[in-house]
Formats: C-alpha cells, structure tokens, sequence
C-alpha cells in the first residue's frame, strides 16, 4: 500500500503468517480499491481425505448434470478396456460429508475427498496394512473421516482424535420368523410370574377365610357359608357380579374393597402385557444376542460374520480373548466386504445373522419394508469413532479441539437427527387384516379348563349317586310308621346303654 509519509512509495503490510500448514489472518481487513481487485488472494490449505462407502455415514449418489447435492468424491477404478486405473467422479451424501463440511469451513481448509481403493477400513495382513490405514501410512491421504474405530493396532500406526465424534457399539441383527404355537402352550399366564400367582390365589383363600369367620361370630349377621365368602371375594378377582352374598360387617365390606382394587390394578397390568405378548409372539428369533451359545460354540447350522477389515474382527481374535477361537475360525469363511451384501444374504438366508456396528446395522434394519431385522441382545460398547491421521500430524490437535466443540454444542445431536431414522416403518402394516387369536393361543388354558371338566365328571356321578341313595332312603322312613321309626331307633339306644 501507499506510505503516508511518502506517497510515491509503497510499503509492505503484514496481514498474516504462515504456521503448522495454515494461514493466520491479523485483525486487519484486506484493502480494496474501486478500480481494482483485492491486491492478496489467500490459498487455504489443501487437505486430502479418505473415506470409505458405509451408509449412513457415507453413501454415493449419481452426479445428475454434473450437480451434487452433498460433496463431490473421487475414487481410483481400474480401467478394464486400458488395463489401468483412472479417476471417477461421485457424489457423496452422509453424516460424514456433513462433518467434512463444517470442519473445512472451521480450519479454514480446502478438503479433497477420496473413496478408499479398495474398499477396506484397515488391517494388517501379513505385516503389511491395507484400506484406509495404508492410504494414511503412505501418504496418500492426510486425514480418515468415517466410521473408523480405534483399535489396539491402528493406534500403533495412526494417531487420532482426543475424542471420538459418535460412540456407538457392536451389534448382531437377525431375521424374524413366524412362531408356530402348538396347542400345549401357556402363554396366557406368561405375563404374571409364577409367584404372583400364588399370591393371588393365597389372599383371594385368605381374605375369604377372614370375612367367613369375621360373619360367622357376628351375632347379629345370618348364616353366612365359607362358599359365599370364597364366591364373593373370586367375583371382585375378575371383576364380575356371580351372584353371591354380600358380607354386612363393616370390616369385611373394607377387606372387600381393599381387595377389588387390588385385583383392578393386577388384572389392568395382566391384560395388557398379555395383548403385548400376543402381538410379540406371532414371531420368534434364533438367536438371543452375542452371548449365545450359537456365537460361542457354532455349528454350520446357524452362519454369522462381520464385516472384513474391521475392528469387529479384531474383537473375536483369539489372541484377545481365548474364548472366542471357535468363533474366529467359524467365522472366517462367512465374514464380507459389503455390509449391503451382507443384508441381502440375510434376508435370502445365506446367513442367519450379521454382526456390525449398532448404526450402520439399524439404518438397514429400519428400512426393511416388512421390519422382518431385528437388533438382538446388548450391544457391546467399543471405543467410538474417531478421525485418524498419520503419527505426528499437526492437525491432531484443531481435529481434537473441533470434534470435542461439535460433541457438545449439539452438531453431531443434530447430524444424527438428520441421518439416523428411529423406527422401522413396515409397508404392509394396515394393508392385511389384523391376525387373529386362535385356539392355540389359549392352548393352555384351554387345556386346564379341559381337565377339571373331565376330573369333576366322575365326582358329580358319585355325588348323584351317594344323594339319590340318601334320598330314597329318606323317602322309606318317611313312610314308616311311628312304632317301626322307634324300633330303628331303639337298637341304638339299647347298645349305648
């Protein structure tokens, strides 16, 4: 600019310094003129990122006219027709590219997007690294953005963030099949525990013992028999009038009504776990988690993996944990490269369960038009995601500090809002009639009322019997005159004399 004390003269002005691969801009605006353009133009530094194809946090799209709704990527591909590789061009969406973009903006930055080559997260093999790990290493990419946990041996090769940006964990989805009841089940009584059976049962006895004796040394009350107290209190049980007396002392009315409000809010809490029940039961799942003995000891029956190259293999090494050495093994021959493969070979049934991270497998899971995956198990927590970059990168420390300010001002909160769905919404719900409940969904039921039918058939032909015979005999004295109804009397008489 211009010398004010010499005008003819131009002097130099700092208006930033160059320091750890960015510029540092002074207070002071860069001058204009009206005639000219600004007299510096600031080159941002450029920072080559790799990343890999895992929705939600990376998906490619079509380029439509050239036009990307998210960030332009680029990827090697190799050229069939040459024999060699070249260039293409994508169009990337995802919570990643999302963060790329917020964290470009915050460094100041230019971001250059790759697609890892061949298509890995990162592992050695045979001493050497591949995927993402080996484009870091080689220096063909300065930072990994993506869903990329930290592992005992990536943290020997990479450097990474202070704190993840998004702690998920590993999770096992399987498909659900329609149970076929039998008529031998008793689901209906599934929703109380076998306890709480017995205590219903002992204070509706109890309460009945209690009004009957309470009644009985009433004076003033009539005859009231144990059957009475024993139908009263089992109509407040289920909530029905069956016709039978009613007690009068004030004490036995308060026991009374102590106990209908009990049985109100048990019977209230019966029924609806049991309709929740009917509806769960319709289907069955295989397995029950990570933890199953089909995970521990597998057989060809049952076939699981995970995805290759990740640090969901390394969880199952053997040199890790000894117990897994069945599972590592088994799991070799079923482990994939595409998590969207993996998924399709679920539902065809080539595999009966995929094991990955908890929110690349839910963004599957919930967009299944039939909601037939389901999550099973605990998830088993795991060190997070984190951006990695290569051992003494200067830009450790600004990814640090930026990861740990978008943790807590909410922008990830929001990013999984905008990319994570919550629930599987199935098509077909509304379009089928509702299924209804047949007789083996009360098979059990079904079953006792069918055997104390059968049991109390013998005991009323022996009560009408052991009655008509007293009747009869009832009808014969009857008949007897005075002189004849003495001398059955007399006997007796005589003998206790």
């Amino acid at each position: 600019q211009k010398s004010k004390d010499h005008p003819t003269r131009s002097t130099l002005q700092t208006i930033g310094k160059f320091s750890e691969n960015k510029i540092e801009k002074s207070d002071e605006l860069i001058r204009y003129t009206t005639n000219f353009r600004p007299q510096f133009f600031i080159k941002y530094p450029q920072i080559r990122i790799v990343t890999a194809i895992d929705p939600p946090f990376v998906s490619s799209i079509p380029l439509y006219n050239e036009k990307c709704h998210g960030r332009k990527c680029m990827k090697y591909v190799k050229n069939l027709q040459m024999g060699d590789r070249k260039v293409e061009t994508f169009c990337c969406v995802g919570l990643c590219i999302d963060m790329m973009s917020y964290l470009e903006t915050d460094m100041k930055a230019q971001f250059e997007i790759w697609l890892v080559e061949d298509g890995f997260y990162g592992a050695k093999i045979n001493g050497t690294w591949n995927g993402m790990v080996s484009d870091v290493v080689q220096n063909k990419a300065d930072v990994i953005i993506a869903p990329f946990l930290m592992t005992r041996d990536r943290l020997l090769a990479l450097d990474f963030t202070d704190e993840s940006y998004l702690n998920g964990g590993m999770a096992l989805v399987t498909v659900a099949q329609k149970s076929n009841m039998t008529l031998f089940n008793f689901r209906t009584f599934q929703p109380l525990s076998a306890s709480m059976w017995f205590v219903l049962l002992s204070l509706t006895l109890a309460a009945s013992l209690i009004v009957y004796f309470a009644e009985k040394l009433s004076i003033k009350t009539p005859v009231y028999p144990l059957w009475e107290s024993v139908n009263y209190f089992t109509g407040l049980a289920f909530a029905r009038d069956i016709g039978a007396l009613n007690p009068v002392k004030l004490g036995s009315r308060v026991i009374g009504i102590s106990v209908a409000l009990f049985m109100l809010i048990v019977m209230s809490t019966y029924t609806a776990v049991l309709t929740s029940n009917m509806v769960a039961s319709t289907v069955s799942l295989p397995i029950h988690g990570l933890k199953d003995e089909k995970i521990i000891n597998p057989t060809a029956s049952f076939k699981f993996g995970t995805q290759l190259n990740t640090g969901y293999v390394e969880y199952f090494d053997p040199k890790r944990d000894p117990s897994f050495q069945k599972t590592f093994l088994f799991m070799k021959r079923y482990n994939y490269a595409d998590t969207s493969q993996a998924i399709r070979d679920l539902k065809s049934g080539k595999l009966n369960a995929v094991i990955n991270d908890y929110y690349i497998l839910r963004y599957y899971m919930v967009r299944q038009p039939d909601c037939s995956i389901r999550m099973v198990g605990k998830v088993v927590p795991d060190a997070g995601y984190s951006l990695a970059m290569r051992k003494g990168s200067t830009y450790r420390n600004i990814l640090s500090e930026l990861v740990r300010k978008y943790k807590y001002d909410g922008t990830i909160e929001r990013l999984q809002m905008k990319w994570f769905s919550n629930n599987c919404h199935d098509q077909n719900r509304g379009h089928q009639a509702a299924e209804r409940a047949g007789i083996t969904s009360f098979g059990g039921l079904l079953i006792i009322a069918s055997f104390v039918c059968f049991l109390l058939i013998p005991c009323l032909f022996c009560f009408e019997v052991v009655r008509k015979r007293f009747s009869s005999e009832d009808k014969e004295v009857s008949k007897m005159g005075l002189g004849e109804k003495a001398m059955l009397i007399l006997p007796g008489s005589v003998r206790r004399r």
